[in-house]
């Protein structure tokens, strides 16, 4: 069963459930839906580790990428 990690394939988590809508339209719909939902998260995080880079102490930047990691 998909654990919907980081390693998972994305959509492959919710390949179930978004099997289950009586159309197509609803299916790709809600894939679609999904899928923004996780990618925008991602981009927030990256967004934050990136931005991090430049901070004087590496301490700060390797607390911070130990905290956003996926799980």
């Amino acid at each position: 069963m998909p654990t919907g990690r980081a390693s998972t394939p994305l959509g492959a988590a919710d390949a179930g459930t978004t099997a289950r809508p009586e159309t197509l339209d609803e299916t790709v719909r809600a894939f679609g839906e999904r899928r923004s939902a996780r990618t925008g998260a991602r981009v927030e995080i990256t967004r934050a580790c990136l931005g991090s880079l430049g901070r004087p102490d590496p301490a700060e930047t390797l607390a911070l990428f130990d905290e956003v990691q996926l799980s």
